[in-house]
């Protein structure tokens, strides 16, 4: 269909599709007329050969089917946000390894007028891995009331005059058997035991196995999206108790990996439901003055220093302390349970050192109770009213600095783990006033640092001053970087090291951390950050294929709400303005990345890419919204602009063949691609080889899709600026 000029014309949206690619750089090249609102009216010219600006070098191009142009809406809207003319990516160190006319051509010659798939079953293989997405825990009536635990409802709670009884809860815990399965626990919410069973017998004296039940009971309603406060809060001294009970749990050292999970999940809830008066009161007690009297006195002073207002309230709270319990919870909940976490962190990188299975499989549930740990920070560090005495605490553990020196964080288990503390340093240094909530403009950002450069060299200067003469009398600028600091401070002995950090207030003279952790402490501190608008500038406008298939920035539509994704989250409360600005925009991209990978997924299921006994990619289907690149070539790499990295923009040329195509309307729609269009250039590398069937390929056959299994090695958007014929 020709494509409607005019205010329409604005509106087109577009998302790619993949393309066939050989292995060595066939790229394909596709069109959609629906991607990003157009900055310039397009102008009509015949197209053979077009010129493109490339976020890389390498990849083809692929076009939107019209039948999913609605899908495709929320992608294109994303990709042309306001820096829409502006394309943030690296250029490929191999430019020439792009096209290879003959290899691509072979494998596009197969195929039918309406886009064939080259395995038979496609359709089933689809089916197949959509079945997967369905819940494991899938309940019918029938079941319900035939289980155990419905017929105990029956006999127990569910009968009048009933009374509370510790028997049941044992029982309960004898059917879960210690794995809080959530079909289980779908069961017990239907038979209402938490509201009828678990709640009416809560007490100061209940058992561990008693709370953590109602904590679960209490996560399967937040998982459904339902208030989990509604029941519990309505008696405020029960509350109390219970969550007394829950911050005990914190000093048992004999829960078990699936226990912890439960109280840490159960802990993320209840911060996030700070909008509930009674189960504020209880949170924020733990997140006060008290907290700071396990962080050492430096820090304390500094940062009264920074606040004088908290001078005459901490001082008041050192008279009452020595008549207050020491082991309350708001001194000894949160040292405790970041203690948990860093003992679990070792046993982790023990489990991972270890070819042991049955440790590995351990470590891999332990692993989990310390990605919820880290969602649980993040939490409290993004939201103002547990920031403020929270950052003194996270900030004197040295968390940051530990976490990334554990081998976990390097392996490729805890590649969720190291997302998750990327994070939660984001949000430790989120430029805003911990104390006022104010927002910091950059230029106060700027001077908070160099201060802090300034009173590291009078530092030296007054202890070491014929030591490190060359970085003492050097500018802020030519020294401030993460490089020039490590370098300095790896040069340092031991204890000029730990002296300069405590002259600092960073930490004791005599804290237990490893050297090691102190430098990279020293390090963070000092080194120069980028503002957060220039990092949000420098964000690429298009996906590649790293974050595409990352699921736990993208997941999947049959993502477990249990599990822990490295997302922003939209909570009750934000740090500024601006935080609550870049969560949705982050998230907004997030969404768009993932209708676009369904449909590059889709395609590349047509194209059918397999791998021939010489190595290289053919593709055994065809799809009429994916074409061959012939003849790719980088054309200009522009120099960075004045305070930037990145290229200013990359023009590639490339042709296409449409003749190939035997549909009128598919050729129509590559014929009506114009100026500002949006491309996607893939490059192909198939895993599964010729002659093999998804479904039957055995290393792939439980996945529902990735990088290997879609046959895609490296993807770039691009935007079409001119045609040739």
């Amino acid at each position: 269909m020709p494509p409607k000029r005019g205010a329409a014309a604005k509106k087109r949206g577009a998302a790619a599709r993949a393309a066939n690619v050989d292995e060595n750089a066939s790229a394909a090249s596709t069109s959609t007329r629906r991607a990003s609102k157009r900055a310039k009216t397009a102008q009509e010219e015949p197209q053979q050969t077009t010129d493109v600006t490339a976020n890389d070098s390498v990849s083809a191009v692929d076009n939107v089917p019209e039948e999913k142009a609605g899908r495709k809406d929320a992608a294109s809207e994303e990709m042309n946000g306001p820096n829409s003319n502006q394309i943030d990516a690296p250029v490929a160190d191999d430019s020439q390894a792009v096209a290879n006319p003959d290899a691509m051509e072979g494998g596009h010659d197969s195929g039918d007028d309406k886009g064939g798939d080259g395995d038979d079953n496609l359709e089933h293989v689809k089916e197949d891995t959509d079945a997967m997405t369905v819940r494991a825990h899938k309940l019918t009536v029938e079941s319900v009331e035939n289980d155990p635990l419905t017929k105990l409802a029956k006999q127990t709670w569910k009968k009048k005059g009933w009374q509370f009884s510790r028997s049941v809860v044992q029982t309960i815990m004898e059917d879960l058997e210690g794995s809080f399965k959530a079909n289980r626990l779908v069961i017990l919410d239907l038979n209402t035991c938490l509201e009828e069973c678990l709640w009416p017998g809560m007490s100061s004296d209940a058992s561990d196995d008693h709370v953590l039940l109602a904590c679960a009971l209490l996560n399967e309603k937040a998982r459904d999206s339902l208030s989990p406060w509604e029941t519990c809060t309505q008696d405020a001294e029960k509350f109390q108790s219970f969550f007394s009970k829950v911050l005990s749990l914190a000093n048992n050292q004999a829960l078990r990996p699936a226990q912890q999970q439960v109280h840490l999940l159960f802990l993320v809830h209840v911060f996030q439901g700070l909008e509930n008066e009674i189960v504020r009161k209880q949170c924020l007690r733990l997140l006060t003055l008290p907290l700071w009297s396990n962080i050492h006195d430096g820090r304390v002073k500094q940062a009264i220093k920074e606040d004088s207002g908290l001078e005459k309230p901490w001082k008041r709270f050192l008279k009452k302390s020595g008549k207050a319990d020491p082991s309350r919870p708001e001194v000894t909940f949160i040292p405790a349970i970041f203690e948990r976490f860093f003992q679990n962190l070792d046993s982790v990188a023990a489990a991972i050192a270890s070819s042991d299975e049955k440790k590995s499989s351990a470590g891999r549930q332990i692993l989990k109770c310390c990605e919820r740990f880290l969602e649980w920070v993040c939490d409290l560090l993004c939201q103002l009213p547990t920031r403020r005495f929270f950052l003194s605490f996270v900030e004197d553990t040295a968390l940051i600095e530990r976490v990334s020196r554990s081998p976990v964080v390097t392996d490729k288990a805890g590649r969720l783990l190291a997302q998750l503390l990327q994070l939660t340093r984001y949000y430790t240094e989120f430029a805003v006033d911990q104390h006022t909530g104010r927002q910091l403009t950059e230029n106060e950002s700027n001077n908070i640092h160099y201060l802090r450069i300034a009173v590291l060299q009078r530092v030296l200067f007054n202890r070491y001053k014929d030591d490190y003469p060359e970085f003492i009398f050097s500018n802020v600028q030519g020294v401030d970087s993460e490089e020039d600091l490590a370098q300095l401070f790896a040069s340092m002995p031991r204890d000029h090291l730990r002296a300069v950090a405590s002259a600092l207030r960073l930490c004791a003279e005599d804290v237990a951390f490893s050297d090691e952790t102190i430098r990279d402490l020293l390090v963070r501190y000092h080194a120069r950050r980028e503002w957060q608008l220039a990092a949000l500038n420098n964000v690429p406008l298009y996906p590649d294929e790293l974050t595409l298939w990352d699921r736990n920035l993208v997941p999947d539509s049959h993502h477990d709400s249990d599990e822990v994704l490295a997302l922003p989250k939209l909570n009750m409360q934000f740090l500024t303005f601006h935080d609550y600005l870049i969560r949705n925009f982050n998230l907004y991209r997030l969404e768009s990345t993932y209708q676009i990978r369904q449909d590059i997924e889709d395609i590349m299921r047509l194209l059918a890419p397999r791998k021939d006994p010489t190595g290289h990619t053919v593709f055994q289907g065809w799809a009429k919204m994916a074409l061959p690149a012939i003849n790719f070539q980088i054309r200009e790499v522009s120099k960075p602009h004045l305070g930037e990295e990145l290229p200013a923009y990359v023009l590639a040329d490339f042709k296409i063949n449409v003749e190939s195509l035997r549909d009128g309307r598919a050729r129509n729609e590559w014929l009506s691609l114009r100026e500002h269009d949006v491309l996607f250039l893939v490059v192909g590398g198939a895993s599964i080889p010729v002659g093999k069937k998804l479904a039957d390929w055995k290393p792939f056959k439980n996945r529902r899709g990735g990088r290997d299994v879609s046959g895609v090695q490296y993807l770039r958007g691009c935007e079409v600026l001119g045609f040739l014929n």
